[in-house]
């Protein structure tokens, strides 16, 4: 899952990349940090998520997003 999509998070990475904001990814919901997959664009959900299966990001091997899709 990706959670660049997600309602609960404070500031997407393209928000925080056009800004050049280096404040960290949250989950609003959750009032918990949210983390990259390593130095992917993608963003990986905090334990609790009940979306933990609902978006999945499929990456190159670069780490660009190629697309998205639902399980």
């Amino acid at each position: 899952m990706d959670c660049n999509r997600c309602e609960y998070l404070n500031i997407t990475e393209d928000e925080q990349r056009e800004m050049g904001n280096k404040k960290g990814h949250y989950c609003k919901k959750y009032n918990k940090p949210v983390y990259h997959w390593g130095s992917d664009y993608c963003l990986h959900p905090v334990k609790e998520c009940d979306r933990e299966d609902e978006l999945i990001c499929i990456l190159d091997d670069k780490g660009s997003v190629l697309s998205y899709y639902r399980k």
